[in-house]
């Protein structure tokens, strides 16, 4: 859905949901969420409102003030807030981010738990990655279809839970250049998955030597540049080939692959199975669940 709140720019979309009777019982859900650009005009002063809130910053700064403090969330930061209490947010001149209410058993005496543990609101996550991780890609996929199944969105949520439990540590300063360098080329490379860049290309938007950002690459995502691209193609492959009706050589065009031909054969050597294979064989998974 497109959002019509001040302050809220074109390009935003949120998400309702209507957990069964079974998920609000045992599981946990999502209620809304939605990626949103925002200009200062927008703010929210709430004394209480939906479940749980997650926040992730991608650009800009958000204002945030919660049982009596205020604090400022920048890009990669995590905002969790209990939203049964008063709260009130309001972005800067610019802001970017995926949000996520959420709802299910406990949530509400977890949520207050990892605010206490961390001292606060206000997470700085070595594992922010993973995160954003999780929330981007399951967002975008409203894009695609109606809805998302409610597993889905439970082992989100619980995901996310587990992953804010398990990085309570502050990122060491020395670390937040570089790291904010490699955040703008990855963004940069998602957002051009039909590009096949070099490592000098990307080193050049880095203003790095080949070698170095290389390193820094590995260091920072876990995998070199060119298996990352490679990767993120293949996964954007999937998600094509499951919620579009685009031929095989259509996505294999839309991805940046120099034939048809090499498009099947990068994917079934990772995927273990060809392109028309895992479309079959997924429609057939669902057919037969039913």
């Amino acid at each position: 859905m497109i959002c019509d709140e001040k302050g809220v720019l074109q390009g935003s979309e949120f998400f309702f949901f209507t957990p069964t009777e079974i998920f609000e019982s045992y599981y946990y859900y999502i209620l809304v969420c939605g990626h949103f650009f925002c200009n200062e005009n927008y703010a929210i002063r709430r004394d209480s409102h939906l479940g749980p809130l997650i926040l992730l910053i991608n650009e800009g700064e958000l204002y945030v003030e919660y049982e009596g403090e205020r604090k400022t969330a920048c890009k990669n930061d995590l905002v969790l807030l209990n939203c049964d209490k008063p709260h009130a947010y309001y972005a800067g001149k610019h802001c970017e981010f995926h949000f996520l209410h959420i709802g299910g058993k406990n949530c509400r005496e977890i949520t207050d738990n990892l605010i206490q543990t961390n001292h606060g609101f206000l997470f700085k996550l070595q594992n922010y990655r993973e995160i954003r991780d999780i929330m981007e890609p399951l967002i975008s996929k409203m894009y695609f279809v109606n809805n998302v199944l409610e597993k889905d969105q439970s082992i989100a949520v619980y995901q996310i839970l587990c992953a804010i439990q398990t990085s309570g540590d502050l990122a060491p300063t020395s670390t937040f250049l570089n790291r904010d360098v490699i955040d703008d080329v990855v963004n940069y490379m998602r957002s051009h998955p039909e590009l096949n860049f070099t490592i000098d290309e990307l080193a050049s938007l880095a203003n790095m030597s080949p070698f170095y950002f290389s390193h820094q690459f590995k260091e920072f995502m876990g995998v070199s540049p060119i298996t990352y691209m490679s990767n993120l193609k293949i996964n954007l492959a999937k998600t094509l080939l499951l919620y579009t009706n685009n031929q095989v050589n259509q996505i294999g065009e839309l991805l940046g692959y120099s034939s048809s031909c090499s498009f099947i054969n990068a994917f079934k050597s990772r995927v273990g199975v060809s392109p028309a294979g895992y479309r079959k064989n997924h429609y057939g998974s669902q057919s037969s669940d039913l």
